[in-house]
């Protein structure tokens, strides 16, 4: 499979594999590496959120059992 990902200029007798489908990974031109700071820090927001409404969770939860 390596050699078949890598695509060596040398291995001219190609897969063997039957009933396969190749894709290639292009780039997507409409995400700047300027938008993953932005990304990381929304991620990191929804983290804490999610934290925040667990915590809360799990106070009302501990609050009913009582």
């Amino acid at each position: 499979m390596v050699i078949q990902v890598i695509e060596p200029t040398l291995n001219k007798q190609g897969p063997k594999w039957k009933d396969t489908l190749q894709f290639k990974q292009e780039d997507d031109e409409r995400l700047q590496l300027s938008d993953l700071p932005t990304i990381a820090e929304r991620q990191n927001e929804l983290r804490e959120e999610i934290q925040r409404v667990l915590e809360t969770v799990t106070r009302q939860i501990s609050r009913l059992s009582k």
